[in-house]
């Protein structure tokens, strides 16, 4: 199967979880709202270590802590993913 070139680089999934619920996950987004490709996953973890996981955070209602960053290859994506693309 030939990968087109929306198909390359990598995404962060962003993974949110709360006490009782199901976690949610969500695609890291520019402020315009698309979600962000990188070309290499040194560059998305460059993104998590310098833009994502500093400084302070406050939880959302009842949420469990700090939410956790994946790297992903867009071409491996989950289908309940995909659509944020």
């Amino acid at each position: 199967m030939t990968t087109s070139s929306t198909q390359t680089g990598y995404v962060i999934v962003e993974t949110h979880q709360y006490y009782g619920e199901q976690d949610r996950r969500w695609l890291v987004k520019d402020d315009r709202g698309r979600a962000v490709r990188f070309a290499s996953r040194a560059d998305a973890q460059q993104h998590i270590d310098e833009y994502l996981d500093v400084g302070r955070y406050y939880t959302q209602h009842n949420e469990v802590g700090r939410p956790t960053y994946t790297i992903r290859a867009i071409a491996a994506l989950p289908q309940y993913l995909q659509w944020q693309l």
